[in-house]
């Protein structure tokens, strides 16, 4: 018998899409265990290849799928930066950093470059003196004429 329009059949709907590799974060997380007692080198993508994904964006999309999911497989990462952050102390950690820099680590200096002011402001009257005493000791081509909107260089 034919089907009548907005008659139902009893089966399900598909939602489309590839059925999730883990239904639990139990499995999840005992694959993610065995990784880690598999190798020495840990890495994501190594960890991405161990779980059955084809890549290591495979593995950050099964992020989404809860919030334990997402837990589980942070931690998993977290593990792999500690690795590389342990690494550090050896003598050829060029690596280590490279991969610590595409969890977020920066590799930077900071310099505060701003001029901290001791005592009080200088007058026009007491650069002048300064430079008097800078020429006396034979500092030359000082301009205070420049101080006072002159351009004339001593």
């Amino acid at each position: 018998m034919a089907k009548k329009p907005g008659q139902k059949t009893g089966r399900k709907k598909h939602l489309g899409g590839r059925p999730r590799k883990y239904q639990s974060v139990e499995q999840l997380q005992s694959a993610i265990d065995s990784y880690f007692k598999s190798t020495k080198k840990v890495t994501v993508t190594g960890l991405a290849l161990h779980l059955g994904f084809n890549s290591r964006q495979s593995l950050i999309n099964n992020e989404g799928y809860s919030e334990e999911f997402l837990d589980a497989i942070k931690r998993a990462k977290t593990r792999v930066e500690m690795y590389y952050e342990e690494h550090l102390v050896e003598s050829n950690a060029a690596g280590s950093i490279f991969a610590l820099k595409n969890f977020g680590w920066k590799d930077t200096q900071e310099f505060d470059h701003r001029v901290k002011q001791v005592g009080e402001p200088l007058t026009i009257e007491d650069m002048k003196k300064r430079i008097a005493e800078a020429e006396k000791v034979g500092l030359t081509g000082l301009d205070y004429r420049s101080i006072e909107g002159g351009s004339k260089v001593i």
